[in-house]
């Protein structure tokens, strides 16, 4: 049987029931003030969101204003090299011309020293007085005959080895002033290598909040190397992660690095009249890569070796010397590989890479976008006279020769 209900105790029951429910709904003033809470909040974050992407791309555009600045740089560094090459061989080819004049004047030492006593005699009897002492006409006629044969030979001996003389002279004066000018160029080349490390090292100071990432991509990058058997299989696994990373990560917003400070001032880039135009596509410029070190060529293609068949070609460049980014593109690998010691792999789009091997520093790091001629290491300093760098281009994993892609193709002394 249904229990029975009073008016009063309904009402009663009622009233709890709906007391607390009445007593937790908000005031219309204070749902207001929630509300406006709420309300400036999101302004603010999307104020801190504005102000952060404003700055991001700020930094964006100081970094790219970095790299155009390295670029500059490392163009003055190199002309450097070159001019230090140049004269460190015109010194070389003055020692050999002296020491070989010199070689010549003391072989005919014996020679020179009877011509020298020869002219001292003349010179202390003239023709005339030895005329004097011939005892007969016929003595008087043969000395005169003599004396005038012999005279402009003697002469002549004399002229050429005042002239010898002269021109020893002369190359130790132009050695001289050649040395001075190296001098100038080394002073020259160290100042813009301070630069250079200076800029590299602002330029790490921007790309800093990305380190997490290009750490984990550096690791990805080793555990492929553990894996491969050879560099076309780690070609071949670096193209299918950037593949899956492409699609596997979503766009998204970097955090903006702390400000720096502001960027040492150099002359801005001009590209050399050789070098491929920016966003030139690399199978377009065939002829126009810029060779990575100033050098000598002193490994060919297809060169045989003892390790087999050269895949790449050796560039022979000075202690220290500095390396640039043949073609603008992306670092893939950077870090250790096999029997190839520090290996750099840049990604130049349409399934060409370079690999660069040989480097006593490399600053590139996995990820990094590069322009062309941009530095990215430099050569070992064991305070040799040269280092040598080896270089691959590959297309589609296959080794292909890189000297006909070089704008300046290094050539062989």
């Amino acid at each position: 049987m249904a229990p029975h209900w009073s008016p009063l105790a309904a009402a009663v029951v009622i009233g709890l029931l709906i007391a607390p429910v009445t007593a937790a709904e908000p005031a219309p003033e204070q749902k207001s003030g929630k509300l406006a809470d709420i309300e400036r909040a999101r302004k603010q974050s999307e104020a801190r969101a504005a102000a952060l992407a404003r700055e991001a791309k700020k930094l964006e555009r100081e970094a790219e204003k970095t790299a155009r600045q390295l670029v500059a740089l490392a163009a003055d560094a190199r002309a450097h090299e070159r001019a230090i090459n140049e004269l460190k061989a015109r010194l070389a080819d003055i020692a050999a011309e002296r020491s070989q004049r010199s070689r010549d004047l003391e072989a005919r030492r014996a020679y020179l020293t009877q011509l020298l006593a020869a002219l001292e005699r003349i010179a202390r009897h003239p023709p005339e007085a030895l005329m004097a002492y011939a005892r007969t006409p016929q003595d008087t006629l043969r000395g005169a005959m003599l004396l005038r044969a012999a005279i402009p030979k003697i002469e002549a001996e004399a002229q050429r080895l005042r002239a010898e003389i002269d021109e020893l002279s002369r190359l130790g004066e132009q050695a001289a002033a050649r040395r001075e000018t190296l001098a100038q160029e080394q002073s020259g080349l160290d100042a813009k290598r301070r630069q250079l490390a200076a800029l590299v090292a602002k330029k790490r100071e921007l790309a800093r909040t990305t380190k997490a990432e290009e750490d984990k991509a550096a690791s990805r990058a080793q555990a492929l190397a553990k894996e491969a058997g050879d560099l076309r299989e780690l070609l071949a696994a670096i193209e299918r992660e950037r593949k899956a990373r492409i699609v596997l990560t979503p766009p998204r917003r970097a955090k903006p690095p702390a400000r720096v400070t502001a960027l040492p001032k150099v002359r801005p880039a001009v590209p050399g009249p050789s070098a491929a135009p920016a966003g030139v596509p690399i199978s377009a410029a065939r002829g126009r890569l810029i060779p990575p070190v100033v050098g000598r060529l002193s490994g060919a293609f297809g060169a045989r070796e003892d390790a087999g068949v050269a895949k790449g070609i050796r560039l022979e460049a000075a202690d220290g010397a500095q390396v640039v980014a043949p073609f603008g593109g992306e670092v893939m690998f950077s870090g250790p590989f096999r029997g190839y010691g520090p290996l750099l792999i840049i990604d130049h789009g349409e399934g060409y890479h370079s690999l660069l091997a040989g480097l006593g520093r490399i600053d590139a790091v996995v990820g990094q976008k590069l322009l062309t001629g941009e530095p990215i290491g430099v050569m070992t300093q064991h305070g040799k006279a040269s280092q040598r760098l080896y270089m691959e281009l590959r297309q589609g994993g296959r080794p292909i020769d890189p000297l006909p892609w070089l704008a300046a193709s290094p050539t062989s002394r």
